[in-house]
């Protein structure tokens, strides 16, 4: 009896040591079929599980499935066992109580790829399935004039072939030197590739013998229209927009933890704004006896369409006791391809001169406002050091430093003279917070002053913009 009971005990100490039980598989060519008995697809109790290694530490085990998704298809299964301080989540050690999405954009094709990520901590628990109907596909009406000659009326739409996100239809028209029409082609189907709303071009004339068409005087206009959304196709393409007929925005769509994210494609029918959202972490240095740009850490860039207006706003919330905060900024806006900055930050002319009073390009006619270098730039600031008090020219014998710059900190605005071997010496600076503001000189001055720094600028500008 001892023996038997020495024997459980080891068992259980075996069992133990090995820590869950989870399915372990891997399918990479795997479409979304619902109707699949693919064994990673539909795992069950018949299907043997892989034991994970046991809990040690801050090392916790647990069942973990991956689906990667591309433009609404599941292609590929992962399930397998994960532990925390090594799975997919780098902000925490712990086991994830939620899902983990990561989503990638390709503009080449454009495509994208979201990776998710289901967690568990229960025997066996990692066998979700994806829902019955994985992919929902496009309906367009499908057909053309040549062998369905109601193709122009058709508006039955079916599914399409394939994953294909957009339904299309294209009229194309020859006319001959007279500009009478021989022949007109209509075909609807779907497409991969949003091309226009309603846009018409002349095009070549492809046929066996189009040579002799062409010799002839003959010309191909050719309309083509594209949509996104069931049925769509059922109008002929024009050149002509109507009332019906919004034109797509287009935005600045990507997701990325570093800087570089941008890539510009057509927002989806109804969307309203672009949007930009930033999530950094900052520590402002507060031991310095003198200002300093603050220890910075960027979190996450993404850049997308909207369907509504947000308030651009930056919202800053302490971390812990230390001196870290985590600070969020959104912004929208309306037009093509405006959400590329760092949203709710002002865009700033920057540059800088070391010159005396000969024209200087910094001075008199800087280039227009960029975005700024980081997030955390919420300012822009002008600071001219080293000329005489309220005529802006330089002093004799001291160079002058002139700077267009962004900044976090707000340094004010106004003028300091100091005395340097018997001559008076004047810096002054200006700040202020909104798109291009850092324009003429430094701190206050005379109007005078102002209009003699102002109208050059203001002529360079209207030059690079109309000339």
């Amino acid at each position: 009896m001892k023996y038997i009971a020495f024997n459980l005990f080891v068992l259980g100490l075996v069992q133990f040591s090995n820590g869950l039980n989870c399915y372990d598989c891997e399918t990479y060519d795997f479409e979304g079929e619902s109707s699949r008995t693919d064994y990673c697809y539909a795992p069950n109790a018949t299907h043997l599980p892989e034991p994970c290694t046991a809990d040690t530490g801050t090392i916790k085990s647990y069942c973990r499935t991956q689906f990667n998704i591309n433009d609404g298809v599941v292609t590929y299964v992962k399930r397998d066992c994960a532990y925390s301080t090594s799975d997919e989540d780098t902000n925490s050690n712990a086991i994830p109580t939620n899902d983990k999405c990561r989503t990638n954009y390709y503009y080449s094709d454009n495509t994208a790829t979201t990776t998710c990520y289901i967690h568990c901590s229960g025997e066996k628990c990692n066998s979700i399935t994806t829902s019955t109907t994985v992919y929902v596909p496009r309906k367009c009406v499908q057909c053309n004039n040549e062998t369905s000659p109601g193709c122009a009326v058709l508006t039955i739409a079916v599914n399409c072939p394939s994953t294909e996100r957009y339904c299309s239809t294209t009229q194309s028209v020859v006319y001959d030197k007279a500009g009478n029409i021989l022949h007109t082609i209509v075909t609807k189907g779907c497409t991969n590739n949003f091309e226009a709303v309603d846009q018409c071009r002349f095009t070549r004339i492809f046929r066996d013998n189009d040579d002799t068409l062409r010799n002839a005087g003959y010309k191909e206009f050719t309309c083509l229209s594209t949509c996104d959304t069931d049925g769509c196709n059922t109008k002929l393409p024009d050149g002509i927009r109507d009332n019906e007929e919004k034109p797509m925005l287009r935005c600045h769509q990507c997701s990325s933890d570093s800087s570089d994210c941008s890539g510009i494609s057509r927002c989806p029918s109804g969307s309203t704004h672009c949007k930009s959202t930033v999530i950094y972490m900052i520590s402002e240095r507060t031991d310095l006896s003198y200002t300093d740009d603050p220890d910075y850490a960027l979190v996450s860039v993404v850049r997308e369409c909207a369907n509504e207006a947000v308030v651009a706003s930056c919202t800053e919330t302490q971390m812990s006791d230390l001196g870290a905060k985590r600070v969020v900024c959104q912004e929208t806006c309306t037009e093509d391809r405006c959400n590329s900055g760092w949203p709710a930050r002002p865009k700033c002319l920057q540059c800088d001169s070391r010159n005396s009073d000969s024209y200087d390009a910094c001075i008199q006619n800087p280039d227009p406002a960029e975005d700024c270098d980081y997030p955390y730039q919420k300012f822009c600031g002008i600071s001219d050091y080293g000329i005489e008090k309220d005529l802006r020219v330089s002093v004799k014998g001291y160079p002058r430093e002139f700077h267009r710059y962004c900044s976090h900190y707000d340094v004010g605005t106004g003028c300091v003279s100091e005395t340097l071997r018997g001559t008076s010496v004047q810096r002054c600076n200006r700040t202020c917070s909104t798109d291009g503001c850092n324009v003429g000189g430094g701190g206050s001055m005379p109007l005078q002053t102002f209009i003699a720094l102002t109208l050059p600028m203001l002529f360079g500008w209207l030059t690079q913009l109309y000339f």
